[in-house]
């Protein structure tokens, strides 16, 4: 197995594998001579798991919007809700049966437990910029711990993000129409 320690100074990353990954815990020099520094470690297994979240949470959206446009040509209105009512198909996800056609939205977004949200994030169909579009909006479940930013996305397939801070889940309640606006935080994620 290849492995390349990169030096910064007095402190030393290990990137291990043929792909060049980089261990999560940094080694640094103390007077003792060299030691894993695990507080930093742990920092930073955190900060790839946020940002790992952060990016299932966008594919999840871009995913929602295939599953509205599919939606929309079935019914020929906007589902109003990701799961359907017991029984019916009025959201974009319900379960199927063996040889049904499949709902517009895979199980992913049914958890087993009820509220326990996706990739560490909780999803909602709120009202676009117009009566007539709607867009989805998530948050993390917990704010810091599984991820940081909040997401906005609109039928054009425009992802919006902003940092709404500890209070992330009740303001996230507080928004129920699309607009992203700036002062508030809001700004184009970028791909």
């Amino acid at each position: 197995m290849k492995h390349v320690i990169i030096l910064q100074g007095d402190k030393a990353w290990l990137d291990v594998g043929s792909e060049a990954w980089r261990l999560p815990v940094p080694i640094v020099k103390t007077s003792e001579g060299w030691r894993f520094d695990m507080a930093a470690g742990e920092e930073e297994i955190l900060t790839r798991a946020i940002g790992r979240n952060e990016l299932s949470a966008i594919a999840a959206m871009h995913a929602y919007v295939d599953a509205q446009q599919d939606y929309y040509h079935l019914n020929h209105r906007w589902a109003q809700k990701i799961i359907s009512s017991e029984g019916k198909k009025d959201g974009l996800y319900w379960p199927t049966s063996p040889g049904e056609a499949p709902s517009p939205l895979g199980p992913a977004f049914s958890p087993t437990v009820p509220g326990s949200g996706y990739h560490g994030y909780r999803f909602r169909i709120i009202a676009g910029r117009d009566d007539q579009s709607v867009a989805l909006l998530a948050w993390p479940i917990a704010w810091g711990e599984t991820g940081v930013m909040s997401f906005m996305i609109d039928q054009q397939d425009r992802v919006y993000q902003a940092n709404l801070g500890e209070e992330s889940a009740a303001k996230a309640q507080e928004i129920t129409r699309f607009t992203p606006d700036a002062d508030a935080g809001w700004q184009v994620a970028e791909p």
